[in-house]
């Protein structure tokens, strides 16, 4: 902190529900705890997920914790969480951060249109490298979900964490 200018450290608030994901609450009380240990003073606010995440929309955080299920479109989640916000593209809904790169978002627009599949998965992984480099987003936690089914059924889960009863199939026997 000292290198980056903050000898003394610096204050900061660190948000997040307490009703939507798996233990919420205690993983932003015990970042909140990491981060003060190194001098970054943290106080934690956590409550229910319809007030958070109002206040997210608003862009009201400094920091906070957010999840995220995709669909297998990777420039899904790009579109929505690091895109600039542009109501007119519908890009950056959730980019709550207010991250903006003009050449990822290029890249982004040129994926779009273009009908080589090979090219635009390219046009993808560069978009999510530059993304990586800025460290646009810095994720701390990934939840494993969990899917109970009847012995005589089956399912996969998905990626956007869907379940949905077309998914669902006669278990082999």
């Amino acid at each position: 902190l000292a290198e980056a200018g903050y000898p003394q450290g610096f204050r900061i608030q660190l948000n997040g529900p307490n009703d939507r994901y798996v233990n919420d609450a205690r993983i932003i009380q015990a970042v909140g705890q990491m981060w003060t240990r190194i001098g970054v003073r943290t106080t934690v606010e956590a409550q229910p997920w319809t007030t958070f995440i109002g206040r997210a929309g608003r862009a009201d955080f400094s920091s906070h914790l957010i999840g995220w299920g995709s669909n297998p479109d990777g420039s899904h989640p790009l579109r929505n969480i690091l895109a600039t916000v542009t109501r007119e593209k519908g890009w950056g809904s959730s980019n709550r951060g207010r991250y903006s790169n003009p050449r990822l978002d290029a890249l982004l627009d040129q994926s779009l249109v273009e009908l080589d599949e090979a090219k635009r998965v390219q046009l993808v992984i560069e978009a999510q490298r530059i993304a990586a480099e800025d460290v646009a987003v810095i994720p701390l936690h990934i939840q494993t979900n969990i899917w109970g089914m009847r012995r005589h059924l089956a399912h996969d889960a998905r990626n956007d964490e869907l379940t949905r009863a077309q998914d669902v199939r006669p278990a082999a026997r």
